[in-house]
């Protein structure tokens, strides 16, 4: 009986030195990047069909830029509470935006492709926000 009773306690100790938990905290953050775009930071090349924007964003090197993801939304309201998520239409005007390492590159043009009469006059608040992801080989 005192055997079988140490061999019972040997094998809980042996099972409970034996278990590891591990915890594994993944640090994948999003960062968000405030860009106030002013009325003058619109250009057009086309005489008005579209007009653009470009945004230094260093943070979207050549890595994150391959293993990360790009989110952009716009304010359009003067206390900067309400953010549009792109693309979008308001007002009639289409917002898109596309990124490549470096830049984040917004666009806008008329619904039905005709030419902008003005740009934004305003300043129009941006938020871009740059989601980790991760590669699995």
């Amino acid at each position: 009986m005192k055997k079988l009773i140490f061999l019972l306690l040997c094998t809980a100790t042996l099972g409970l030195v034996s278990c590891k938990k591990d915890t594994i905290v993944q640090n994948i953050l999003p960062r968000t990047i405030i860009y106030d775009i002013p009325a003058s930071g619109w250009k057009t090349s086309d005489g008005g069909y579209t007009y653009s924007t470009t945004i230094k964003v260093p943070e979207n090197n050549e890595d994150f830029n391959q293993a990360g993801g790009v989110i952009v939304s716009l304010s359009f309201d003067s206390q900067k509470r309400v953010y549009d998520g792109l693309p979008n239409v308001v007002a009639g005007l289409s917002y898109n935006f596309a990124y490549e390492p470096g830049y984040v590159t917004i666009f806008i043009e008329d619904v039905a492709g005709l030419k902008i009469g003005t740009p934004p006059t305003g300043t129009i608040r941006s938020k871009i926000v740059l989601v980790d992801s991760e590669i699995i080989d």
